[in-house]
């Protein structure tokens, strides 16, 4: 779906001006930018190496597996009883949420990808900081200016 794009007097277009036009914000998105690069970086080399333990890989079996069981119950029945789909459903997100707190605590455990997910969260507060004051400077609209 494309956003249409917005009169110059509307308050997000007034706002995206705004962030634009300032250096703080400009600098803090670019701090975001490569913060999240150096997370994603460390993020994947966290994973890779998960990859390669026995346990892991049983965990992405057994998801891979729930989640074949679940499409070949809506295959076989569209509408299946809970009775019937609940158990299946359940064993999926239990195999889901097994990989995603080995991937977790994986993540946690790294050095080096904890510091880039610090770095990255303290990126992402700046440049919050850095719109709150671009939209606090803002000239506040009245409803009846226009009149």
């Amino acid at each position: 779906m494309v956003t249409p794009p917005q009169a110059p007097d509307t308050p997000s277009a007034a706002l995206n001006a705004a962030l634009m036009a300032s250096p703080q914000w400009r600098q803090a998105d670019a701090q975001v930018r490569i913060a999240q690069a150096e997370y994603d970086t460390a993020k994947a080399q966290v994973l890779a190496q998960l990859q390669t333990q026995p346990a892991y890989q049983q965990a992405l079996a057994r998801k891979q597996q729930d989640a074949q069981k679940v499409e070949s119950l809506k295959a076989k029945d569209p509408a299946p009883s809970i009775e019937r789909a609940a158990p299946i459903a359940t064993a999926k997100l239990d195999a889901a949420q097994a990989v995603t707190q080995m991937e977790s605590a994986a993540l946690l455990a790294d050095p080096q990808a904890s510091a880039a997910k610090i770095k990255l969260d303290v990126a992402i507060a700046r440049r919050d900081e850095a719109r709150q004051a671009a939209q606090a400077a803002l000239p506040k609209s009245t409803p009846n200016a226009a009149r």
